[in-house]
């Protein structure tokens, strides 16, 4: 949905909201249907945040839009990623905020990827018939306000530890394949 889509949506809702009583136009199931296609689920239990790894060092997170003119800031260096929604500029400033839907690893054991490598195999999965139809959906449903959080990681022996850790923790609605088979059957039965 691009942003001027959004913004129309909202201010119909907005409008036919502030009205006392709903105008002949009004289409009580088509905007609840303009709703409900932006509505999605989270895992919010602030309990399961203090399970989050412990790290010596404090990750050193950057952010970048998820855009093709952003690949190049990106390190070629093994870490974490995370993609986040985010709300798009607008002229009623907000506090900072966001939505996390999927957290992800790279360069981890014996791969040799980089966060520059991961972030353009997700450019290109965007389009890719074959892709996974949950990270294809995240990334072309909200590509205007995706942005893309990454800390480089030296220690790749760590990596996957603390990407499960954090997944773990968070429960991403995009993340699918978790390593704890009890969560994954819980996220499954939850969710699905």
């Amino acid at each position: 949905m691009t942003k001027s889509t959004a913004s129309k949506t909202l201010a119909a809702v907005v409008k036919s909201s502030s009205a006392a009583a709903p105008s002949a136009s009004y289409d009580l199931v088509a905007q609840a249907d303009a709703l409900k296609s932006h509505m999605q689920e989270f895992y919010l239990n602030p309990e399961a945040w203090t399970t989050l790894p412990t790290v010596a060092t404090a990750p050193s997170w950057k952010k970048v839009r998820y855009d093709v003119s952003s690949k190049s800031k990106i390190p070629a260096e093994p870490g974490l990623y995370i993609f986040v929604l985010e709300p798009i500029s607008s002229s009623f400033p907000l506090p900072p905020h966001g939505y996390l839907l999927y957290i992800g690893k790279t360069g981890g054991d014996q791969s040799k990827s980089t966060l520059r490598h991961r972030f353009g195999e997700y450019l290109k999965e965007e389009n890719d018939p074959k892709g996974r139809p949950a990270i294809v959906y995240m990334l072309r449903k909200w590509k205007d306000a995706l942005h893309f959080h990454f800390t480089p990681i030296s220690d790749k022996s760590i990596i996957g530890k603390m990407e499960d850790e954090l997944i773990h923790g968070m429960k991403p609605p995009f993340n699918r394949q978790y390593v704890n088979i009890d969560l994954r059957q819980t996220m499954q039965a939850a969710f699905r």
